[in-house]
């Protein structure tokens, strides 16, 4: 009952939105999202706490889930269909993957001692050198963040150690849990951090989630769940953008980014693109 009620309640909110004649309207449906990052992980076969029983059953609520969103997308397009004027925009932020371990980059810096705890067991800035602030990328403590101590020109000596202390890691098989990493070259940071970013992004494991947690093992057993974060290059952390609308031909344009949604939407209302927008309109292609 619970999905059902999130669902009628947003499309009435996304109706009254509507009867108001927006210039743009933004909407969010986040059912997707909250339903695999609870249950992906249980009908995943490559996990080992994979159980046919369970995964068939779970898999049942998370199509009803799924149906929901498909039930969400057609009122919205009811909307825009009764306006010849109009378009429909969609676009996700993310892909989803399927977990059930958990890699602790922070936990193999300590090891390598590129990293301090203090006595509460918080990270000592004044004594580390690289730290992972969210379990995403390893940032270099350098001189120019507050208390940093890695002069500019030691930086790339402590990437490589960083490198090495999480190519290092190994689960409990053997197996090693970072299979690929990229060293950031100029503003390029796979589309996550920016120029307050990381200097090192990695690609993890099949079932690995991460966390920016000191304790515990450097990779093992983990929640049973699913999550995003990881490289944007990775193919299932790829998602969709799609327009629809009496202005706009059934048919697909090939891969675009998630970056150039703004710009389109933009140029649909004849107003410049968000001042910081890196991407570009869409919209010759959308309508040619």
């Amino acid at each position: 009952m619970g999905l059902e009620l999130v669902t009628r309640q947003l499309m009435g909110g996304a109706s009254l939105s509507w009867a108001r004649n927006p210039d743009l309207m933004l909407d969010y449906f986040p059912m997707a999202d909250e339903a695999d990052h609870m249950w992906f992980g249980y009908v995943a076969p490559e996990s080992p706490e994979y159980r046919a029983e369970l995964a068939s059953a779970i898999q049942a609520v998370r199509v009803r889930a799924w149906e929901l969103v498909d039930r969400r997308l057609a009122g919205l397009r009811r909307l825009v269909d009764s306006d010849s004027g109009s378009v429909l925009l969609v676009s996700g932020d993310h892909g989803m993957r399927p977990t059930w371990r958990t890699f602790r980059p922070n936990v193999a810096l300590a090891a390598a001692g590129l990293l301090t705890a203090d006595d509460s067991g918080r990270v000592d800035p004044r004594r580390t050198r690289a730290y992972s602030p969210d379990g995403l990328y390893i940032m270099v403590n350098t001189t120019d963040w507050k208390d940093g101590i890695v002069p500019r020109d030691s930086v790339d000596v402590v990437i490589a150690a960083a490198e090495r202390a999480i190519r290092a890691v190994r689960g409990a098989d053997g197996a090693p849990a970072v299979t690929r990493t990229w060293r950031v070259r100029g503003t390029d940071s796979l589309g996550r951090g920016g120029p307050v970013g990381g200097e090192l992004y990695y690609e993890t494991r099949d079932g690995h989630a991460w966390t920016r947690a000191l304790n515990g093992p450097a990779a093992g057993p983990g929640r049973i769940g699913a999550d995003h974060g990881f490289p944007s290059v990775s193919p299932d952390m790829t998602t969709v953008l799609c327009a629809a609308g009496a202005a706009i031909p059934s048919r697909r344009i090939g891969p675009v980014r998630t970056i150039d949604a703004a710009p389109t939407v933009s140029d649909w209302l004849h107003i410049p693109a968000p001042r910081d927008a890196r991407g570009r309109s869409l919209l010759g292609r959308l309508i040619e």
